[in-house]
């Protein structure tokens, strides 16, 4: 779930893992845009999460998205807990279409999605 303005973001997200991640993860996040999200912006702001791969943190973020209504949304961001950095990259196409990646320390997350408004 995201939820947001031209300088506000606020999201929600749960993943449930299979194989050699087996378990739940949710995260919590605010940002705010240092110009405008859909014209492309570099943003800061705070992520909680919690669950099997990272238990209870609290985290700050960077990183630059673009989200659009109509064309190719994407978003960069690293975001640093206690002790490591997880680097993310999203993008979703104007059909709603989304593939993320998130880069923790040792492993990858791949995870593919569907975005849709109301």
């Amino acid at each position: 779930f995201t939820s947001g303005s031209e300088s506000t973001v606020f999201n929600v997200e749960h993943m449930e893992g299979t194989g050699d991640f087996d378990g739940g993860q949710t995260w919590v996040s605010g940002a705010f845009a240092f110009d405008d999200f859909t014209a492309g912006s570099t943003y800061a702001g705070i992520a909680v999460t919690d669950g099997d791969l990272i238990e209870d943190e609290v985290g700050l973020v960077i990183g630059y998205q673009k989200h659009s209504s109509q064309g190719t949304s994407f978003n960069l961001s690293a975001t640093s807990y206690d002790g490591f950095v997880v680097y993310g990259f999203s993008v979703t196409a104007e059909n709603g279409l989304s593939l993320s990646v998130d880069d923790y320390t040792g492993f990858s997350i791949a995870k593919v999605g569907y975005s849709f408004s109301f």
